[in-house]
């Protein structure tokens, strides 16, 4: 279940706070230790880490919040996050087949995705004692499962930024 407003604003300053001593070392270490590409690692740090906002004359360390709520989630969804990423990479080699490749990706590239997404998630929830129905509607739920994780991941942070993104968007 996403957090409400409340929360999220409480959040934001809580993770601020953490974000401030949050190493990129440590993060990237994590990444790796998990399984995650190199290359997912890499250019997630280097596209996000440094971002930040000032917002009522306090810097809000907005690269690292989200960095910060996806290592959460992968903790939370150890297995789910590696079947995305092995998905992503799946998708990367298919897209870089001379000829056929950038046609043929898109879509044997996201069903790459969506069964990592829903292998792992089924792993979890086995790593977990839940009951796993092994049948086509427990993989499908285990689909549905694993969307709305990431959606909820993807709200929980545009909650936790939303004073940033009302001032840049709605000012």
């Amino acid at each position: 279940m996403t957090m409400t407003e409340g929360v999220a604003q409480l959040h934001l300053g809580e993770y601020n706070v953490l974000a401030q001593d949050a190493s990129s070392t440590d993060v990237f270490a994590f990444f790796v230790n998990q399984g995650l590409p190199l290359e997912f690692s890499t250019r997630l740090l280097e596209d996000l880490w440094g971002k930040t906002k000032i917002v009522a004359g306090e810097v809000i360390h907005i690269g690292k919040i989200i960095i910060l709520k996806i290592v959460e989630f992968i903790k939370e969804n150890p297995h789910m996050s590696v079947g995305t990423a092995i998905g992503a990479a799946v998708y990367v080699l298919i897209n870089a087949i001379p000829y056929i490749g950038p046609f043929v990706a898109p879509l044997i590239g996201g069903a790459a995705i969506i069964t990592g997404m829903a292998v792992g998630s089924l792993m979890d929830m086995a790593s977990k004692g839940q009951k796993i129905d092994p049948s086509f509607l427990g993989l499908t739920q285990a689909v549905i499962n694993s969307a709305k994780k990431f959606f909820e991941l993807i709200i929980d942070i545009f909650l936790i930024l939303k004073v940033d993104f009302e001032e840049r968007f709605c000012s």
